[in-house]
């Protein structure tokens, strides 16, 4: 083990270079500038390229490099790794902690300013600030860094092949924690094509950083894994924003797989992102669980405890399959700038498990009819019909309207209860069914479900039901129907 004392090692400095090829450069001094420091480092392995790894030299205890300017970018083939060390909970936590504090308030958005001098702080176009950047490079991975009182943790702009892991970020008060994102720079925050692709997000903890993470303006084959992210809302000076938001054009082939996301306007705000895949993920206490405006299959995430689950807009095409949405339409859970539905009013309607909605025609405030919109309608949500009954087991039955001679999806679900808002969700999904429509777009269907549908040997249920059309796109909830072991009833 290497003793740090006074900021640097007791023992001799200690750095293997060979300029030739691959390179070993050992970080062993925590101050800003100087032989053995981050920042030396990171230019020089910029100067040669490798691969090469950057090394923080492990320590007992924590160390902490408090940066006077922001470092330059990284470029790659480079693996920038810290070291770990145990908490006293006995888990593995980043072991070096990279600290912006002396030129950026992490806690106030002032100290982030936006691209062009527009705004400032996690909810305008930002490039400013960021613990780690890469930037028009390739092959980067930084993984095991503790990164706080920046603007953005990790920003990866115009790169590909980058992975993002086992890093600790919090108290930054600009565009996000990890900031991914195809910008071309210019005035006007354009998207690029092909630039900011083959991204790993994963293992990452991410809290209080206004946006948890961001893919904008051209990422395609990014996948955020097991990252943990939320936000506190106790912070008076950097709003709380999006889980992670996909925004601007050209973000394609996303993946959001087995991540906790808590405490945000929108847990995931991905616009109108592509090819999406959204699974296994918990969403909980959000104003709005996802919100979406493009294409993909969401399956078997579950969204608890929001004012709203999900929130598609009309056109879009997102499947819905076997999620787990329940005990959401929470008054008092609002949003606040960049949420894509938008309310701050504690008044507003609760919204409860799945909402059609659009950016332009929203529902206002005060409940009155939005404006007809232009795109295309959702499929419809279908009607559980009262001669559904539950004797040894639940048989539901219910008919759909759709398009003539089409392919329809069903599936269904059990719930304890209604939501908070007294609205339709879907706890636990108890099975699917295949239904084409007739010439007239009709069709009818009988489901035989499980005998204990909600795994507590209950006798009464609330059910439910979702089509998922030739178009890829899911409905919203049917009404629930209320069932007992003793008969059926519908629900008022």
């Amino acid at each position: 083990m290497i003793r740090w004392r006074g900021g640097f090692l007791a023992a001799l400095f200690l750095a293997t270079v060979q300029h030739a090829a691959a390179a070993t450069y050992t970080v062993t001094s925590i101050q800003d500038h100087g032989p053995g420091t981050l920042r030396w480092a990171i230019t020089e392995s910029n100067s040669h390229p490798g691969p090469n790894q950057i090394k923080i030299a492990p320590s007992a205890k924590a160390i902490v490099i408090r940066l006077e300017t922001l470092l330059p970018p990284i470029k790659g083939p480079v693996t920038v790794q810290g070291f770990t060390r145990s908490s006293r909970e006995g888990a593995a936590v980043p072991g070096v902690t990279l600290d912006g504090g002396a030129f950026i308030d992490g806690d106030d958005q002032k100290s982030c300013p936006g691209e062009g001098g527009r705004g400032s702080g996690p909810n305008v176009r930002s490039l400013f600030g960021a613990g780690l950047a890469v930037v028009d490079s390739a092959d980067v991975r930084i993984s095991n860094f503790e990164l706080r009182d920046f603007c953005i943790g990790i920003m990866v702009l115009r790169s590909h092949d980058v992975r993002i892991d086992h890093n600790f970020i919090h108290d930054t008060a600009g565009a996000a924690g990890v900031l991914v994102t195809g910008d071309d720079g210019g005035a006007q925050g354009g998207s690029t094509v092909g630039l900011a692709t083959d991204i790993v997000v994963e293992y990452n903890i991410i809290h209080d950083t206004g946006d948890g993470a961001e893919c904008t303006r051209g990422v395609t084959n990014a996948l955020y894994r097991f990252n943990t992210m939320w936000e506190s809302r106790t912070r008076p000076n950097v709003p709380y924003s999006q889980g992670v938001e996909c925004a601007g054009s050209g973000d394609d082939r996303i993946r959001f797989i087995g991540n906790s996301i808590a405490g945000y306007s929108d847990g995931l705000q991905l616009n109108g992102a592509t090819n999406l895949l959204v699974a296994g993920n918990r969403i909980s206490g959000t104003t709005y669980g996802i919100t979406a405006a493009g294409s993909g299959l969401f399956a078997d995430n579950v969204l608890t405890g929001n004012r709203m689950a999900v929130g598609l807009s009309e056109g879009s095409h997102i499947s819905l399959r076997q999620n787990s949405i329940f005990d959401n339409g929470r008054a008092g859970i609002l949003s606040m700038a960049g949420s894509a539905g938008g309310t701050t009013d504690p008044a507003s309607p609760n919204l409860g498990g799945v909402l059609y909605l659009t950016r332009r025609n929203a529902p206002p405030a005060d409940g009155t009819a939005a404006p007809a919109s232009t795109q295309s309608a959702p499929p419809p949500a279908p009607v559980l019909a009262a001669t559904s009954h539950w004797e040894k087991s639940p048989v539901l039955m219910g008919n759909l309207t759709g398009a003539p001679n089409a392919h329809y999806r069903v599936e269904l679900f059990a719930s304890h209860a209604a939501d908070a808002a007294s609205k339709s969700e879907g706890e636990v999904f108890v099975g699917s069914l295949d239904l084409v429509t007739d010439s007239q777009g009709k069709g009818n269907f009988s489901f035989a479900g499980p005998a204990n549908p909600l795994s507590d040997n209950g006798s009464r249920a609330y059910f439910t039901a979702t089509a998922t059309g030739p178009d890829n796109a899911t409905s919203s909830f049917s009404e629930p129907l209320v069932l007992t072991a003793a008969g059926a009833e519908a629900a008022q």
